[in-house]
């Protein structure tokens, strides 16, 4: 239609309808279909620290990073404590205290706040974790020069059997097996793993200024964690 309200175009087309699958019906349809495929719509509910998705519970911890990451359908657990973000002032590392901690759901999504003190430092966390498991969060040190920060990471403990594989960067080629030395190297989105679960990183805003470019991201294997 124009602007005054005349045809000036028009089509037509035949939907045939689609060809169900064979599997439609099935048990082992819906058994795949049910576990399998997280539905979108599903909204996230919050009880107390705890956050119940379609298909994981995530604990967080007095820092507003995930303290634990269970599974509904095999109870097993990622994560062998709580992810930290490490900070050293002056060439000593704080130790940051929990202050207060807050999440709240919003639709599809829930907020997590929170807010560390250490002395006079203080470390503000924000994180938005969405339906899927999602996770993006954003920091902050307050009350503290810049020069005066030796070092900022973030270190989150797999339990050692969840990190057997790692690809690192986009290209499948770099995928490699873990084989009890570790890894590191320069930035870039890191997922590490095993066959069925792991956990990926990656950043939309360069954060690392370590002149150490072989170092930007470790993985170190211990006995009871990686």
């Amino acid at each position: 239609l124009d602007a005054s309200g005349k045809t000036v175009a028009e089509t037509s087309s035949d939907c045939p309808a689609v060809t169900a699958p064979p599997w439609l019906g099935t048990q082992a349809g819906k058994a795949y279909v049910h576990d399998k495929f997280p539905a979108p719509w599903t909204l996230p509910s919050v009880n107390g620290s705890q956050v119940q998705l379609i298909d994981k519970k995530i604990e967080f911890g007095a820092g507003g990073l995930p303290s634990s990451i269970s599974f509904n359908v095999s109870h097993d657990e990622l994560l062998a404590g709580a992810a930290t973000i490490r900070v050293n002032v002056d060439g000593v590392p704080l130790t940051f205290i929990g202050k207060n901690m807050q999440l709240q759901a919003e639709q599809a999504e829930v907020r997590v706040a929170a807010s560390q003190q250490s002395g006079a430092v203080k470390l503000e966390t924000k994180t938005r974790l969405e339906a899927d498991g999602f996770m993006e969060v954003k920091f902050r040190l307050l009350d503290v020069n810049p020069s005066r920060v030796s070092s900022v990471a973030l270190e989150i403990p797999l339990k050692p059997e969840n990190a057997n594989l790692l690809l690192h960067g986009p290209l499948v080629q770099k995928a490699a097996a873990l084989t009890g030395n570790g890894f590191r190297d320069r930035a870039d989105s890191l997922w590490l793993g095993t066959y069925d679960k792991g956990l990926q990183f990656s950043y939309d805003t360069d954060t690392f200024v370590s002149r150490k470019l072989r170092q930007q991201l470790q993985i170190r294997q211990e006995q009871d964690r990686a």
